[in-house]
């Protein structure tokens, strides 16, 4: 006969009649292989494979037993052999992460309830946002971070060096803020811009624009599209980037590294900036349904899936005069890349690492262009990187359920659908250290 340890009962087989424990969980305690089923391994051999299985389960203090009785109300875990209670914590529930933006140097995320983390480089304190709530969206710069408030207001981390932190402060009726380098504007809802400079001496004073449509920035420069489709500009502007003053009929900008595009409602683009790479040749441009503004080069995609493009073209990124059928094309530090209607994609441009080798890439949705390699996403939710990859920024082959990717400086990040985001290893400053930022999620 087996007595129970449960209830007591005492039981000709394993399994009490009673309550249903079945005592051989317990074979730990059975002193003689008589007290084995018959046909099992022998009582050594069984006891090797269960605490192999069991390795990471957790045991009685006391006994060493394997079995426990769960009390889903008080959340404790009862040992029927010897009654020793183990009270349990709860796991955390994690926030999924709903947003993500990257700085030169550090990286935000933004929570599903309204909160914020952030990782990499935080010598100015950009990184300190973890007392944020009630966020609507968060925004990276160079050396600083703005979250942007569900009431509109604005919340600040980041060099402080001329008081900006405090300006931003009084900042109210947000309803879009971006971010680049060392430079913050804010869309309000009534169409007004405010602008703040962060650490440097570009003018940035955007205070009289109103009825903004749209907002696009550059390297030191900042270009807002009017309602009307006119455009205004601020910033640095020795090179006559912010020369927007007489466009008229714009219905989008693109802000470069020294140079302002704006494509018209004809199909018809205008430039602003070096004279020799830009203006003088996009007047010739006609059909564009889209453009893309680059290091020193801009480039134009054509109703007719043609594309052009005019600038620098020392490494030959502008040479996409015989390309076709193209949907979307991103402008990259030396290189371009563009996806085609039938899911393929090319490249022009500086080669050294590798970043144009896209022949091959099939079913593709979109391709983001970096300083020096080049991603592209599946329909599938795999990803495909090339270029250099001393940082990392292409390890991207164990990627899945990927919805949206972007090639940065150094490193390569890709959103989940289930909202959580994945960063290829940039170790320069931590930026993409996800699984450290996941913890705190």
């Amino acid at each position: 006969m087996n007595r129970c340890p449960v209830c007591g009962k005492e039981n000709t087989g394993f399994v009490c009649s009673d309550c249903g424990f079945d005592l051989s969980c317990d074979f730990e305690r059975f002193p003689t292989l008589s007290m084995v089923k018959s046909g099992s391994f022998s009582c050594s051999k069984l006891k090797t494979i269960r605490e192999a299985k069991f390795k990471n389960v957790k045991r009685c203090e006391v006994c060493g037993g394997y079995t426990f009785y769960f009390d889903e109300e008080k959340y404790i875990l009862t040992c029927p052999v010897c009654g020793k209670v183990i009270k349990l914590e709860k796991a955390k529930k994690r926030n999924k992460i709903t947003a993500v933006a990257a700085g030169d140097y550090h990286t935000v995320v933004l929570k599903e309830d309204g909160t914020a983390a952030a990782i990499g480089n935080n010598y100015s304190g950009q990184c300190s946002v973890g007392s944020w709530k009630n966020l609507a969206a968060v925004y990276a710069g160079c050396y600083h971070t703005i979250g942007l408030k569900k009431d509109g207001t604005v919340v600040y981390a980041g060099s402080n060096k001329n008081g900006e932190k405090e300006r931003l402060k009084g900042w109210k009726n947000i309803a879009a803020i971006s971010a680049k380098r060392n430079l913050v504007v804010g869309f309000k809802r009534n169409g007004e811009i405010v602008a703040e400079e962060c650490g440097i001496s570009q003018k940035t004073d955007a205070a009289n624009w109103k009825n903004i449509a749209g907002i696009s920035i550059g390297w030191e420069h900042t270009v807002g599209l009017k309602k009307g489709g006119t455009v205004v500009a601020v910033g640095a502007d020795y090179d006559k980037r912010c020369d927007v003053g007489d466009w008229k009929n714009i219905k989008a900008v693109a802000a470069g590294y020294d140079c302002t595009a704006g494509l018209k409602e004809d199909g018809t683009v205008v430039a602003a900036g070096n004279n020799y790479y830009y203006k003088s040749y996009v007047n010739f441009w006609k059909n564009i349904k889209d453009i893309s503004a680059g290091f020193r080069f801009i480039v134009g995609v054509k109703n007719d899936g043609s594309v052009v493009s005019t600038g620098n073209n020392v490494n030959g990124q502008c040479d996409v005069s015989k390309w076709k059928n193209i949907v979307s094309a991103s402008a990259g530090w030396h290189h371009t890349a563009g996806l085609k209607s039938d899911g393929t994609a090319v490249a022009v441009g500086g080669n050294t690492y590798g970043q144009c080798n896209l022949k091959g890439w099939e079913n593709m949705v979109s391709v983001s262009a970096g300083m020096n390699h080049t991603v592209g996403l599946r329909k599938d939710g795999t990803v495909e990187a090339v270029g250099d990859n001393h940082h990392g920024q292409c390890d991207v082959e164990d990627w899945n359920d990927i919805v949206a990717v972007s090639a940065g400086n150094k490193y390569t990040l890709g959103l989940k659908r289930d909202g959580t985001v994945l960063i290829t290893k940039n170790i320069d400053y931590g930026q993409s250290d996800v699984e450290k930022l996941m913890e705190d999620l």
